[in-house]
């Protein structure tokens, strides 16, 4: 039987210190459910850092990023927890280097077990870069700026979505996001790469207002409020497509299309089109 140990405090440091304790426990509570902005979280590498590459299936992944279904043949890649940016870089794309050469991958999830120099890639973009047979591929990689777009921007309203609760996803903006606004109001980024107004921005249509790291703007009219549904736009966030457009799954049979093709801005110019059924 251990005996007991004697406090090395007096009473009235021990108040003192208990009291201590607690403002310190207050505190940290605090740091941790204050909510971070994106600036504030690790984002990834913006310029080339070295690494170590491993790959995966997509199809038998989760994508925390939602951005789903993921082709089998897509290339994609997870970043360490650290570098997802709660996120912020959803959507966005990588360079990367390998031993066999070069591949540009869609970020599309977190990857928990991965070290803070690893990347989780789809077994396609691994094979631009390294033999699958090798398992691993030293890299170096850093965010592309103003990527190859699989297409023009889309919207899909989330799931569960009500005039007192809406959440959208922008799909084909190519840079990680800056900001994403529906009727002037600014919407707060989820983890899953939803962009949300907990109070809800009404019955729509809306306005949707989007803008990435690089400074394109681009400003989408009649997006309406049909949960679940993919509504597609004619307007590119920067440049012209350089990929063949990728077809965008819905769940829904509702899709919308922009009827007015935008004319040929200059850089960094805001892009507007409106979506009619």
């Amino acid at each position: 039987m251990h005996a007991t140990p004697q406090s090395r405090f007096r009473t009235p440091w021990l108040i003192v210190t208990l009291a201590a304790i607690g403002v310190i426990a207050l505190a940290v509570g605090v740091v941790h459910f204050a909510p971070m902005s994106c600036a504030a979280m690790a984002m990834p590498p913006a310029g080339p850092v070295r690494g170590i590459a491993v790959f995966y299936n997509p199809a038998q992944a989760e994508d925390r990023c939602s951005i789903e279904p993921l082709p089998r043949d897509g290339r994609y890649a997870s970043l360490p927890a650290g570098q997802y940016a709660g996120g912020a870089v959803c959507g966005a794309y990588l360079d990367i280097t390998g031993p066999h050469g070069f591949v540009e991958a869609e970020i599309v999830d977190s990857c928990p077990g991965c070290g803070a120099d690893q990347l989780d890639l789809s077994s396609a973009a691994f094979a631009r870069i390294q033999a699958a047979s090798r398992g691993t591929a030293a890299i170096s990689y850093q965010v592309a700026r103003d990527p190859q777009l699989p297409g023009p921007l889309a919207v899909r309203v989330g799931a569960g979505s009500t005039a007192g609760s809406l959440a959208v996803q922008i799909l084909n903006h190519g840079n990680p996001l800056a900001g994403v606004r529906v009727n002037g109001q600014p919407l707060a980024l989820r983890p899953d790469g939803y962009w949300v107004a907990p109070g809800g921005a009404g019955g729509g249509p809306f306005q949707v207002t989007v803008t990435d790291n690089a400074g394109h703007r681009a400003v989408l009219t009649g997006i309406t409020l049909r949960p679940g549904a993919v509504q597609q736009t004619s307007v590119l966030m920067y440049g012209p497509a350089t990929m063949p457009p990728s077809p965008v799954p819905s769940p829904g049979p509702v899709v919308q299309r922009a009827s007015v093709p935008p004319a040929a801005p200059a850089p960094n110019a805001t892009r507007t089109a409106s979506c009619q059924a």
